[in-house]
């Protein structure tokens, strides 16, 4: 029961992170929503490639609320997939062909990277 609390209070904290982030992009900055997803994909891609360093042993709850409530209330693969609908169906096709591409190769990347960076200060 512990660990379903630690993923909904995770999820809560991610999701309310990713819409601040959201606004952030859309009305501080300007820009389009798919910046933001982004932003945040890549993001959290390093944090998720950092925390599959650590032994969650005998923090089980920490695990939970981190990488399955935290970071995937943050991430936004369907808002990734919606975002790029968007970007076609505006006629954009090439920002919505660069911008599936770089999402997924960049996010991949920064997995191994938090990952190595995990490995260099431990």
């Amino acid at each position: 029961m512990i660990n379903i609390l630690a993923v909904g209070a995770g999820g809560f904290v991610g999701a309310v992170l990713r819409y601040g982030v959201s606004a952030a992009f859309v009305s501080k900055l300007g820009l389009h929503n798919a910046f933001a997803t982004f932003s945040v994909n890549m993001i959290g891609c390093f944090v998720i490639g950092f925390l599959a360093g650590f032994e969650f042993r005998n923090i089980q709850p920490v695990k939970y609320f981190l990488i399955a409530g935290l970071l995937g209330g943050f991430t936004t693969f369907s808002a990734f997939g919606l975002d790029a609908l968007l970007l076609f169906k505006d006629g954009e096709t090439f920002k919505a062909i660069m911008y599936i591409t770089c999402t997924l190769c960049l996010c991949l990347l920064s997995v191994f990277a938090g990952f190595a960076a995990f490995k260099m200060i431990n």
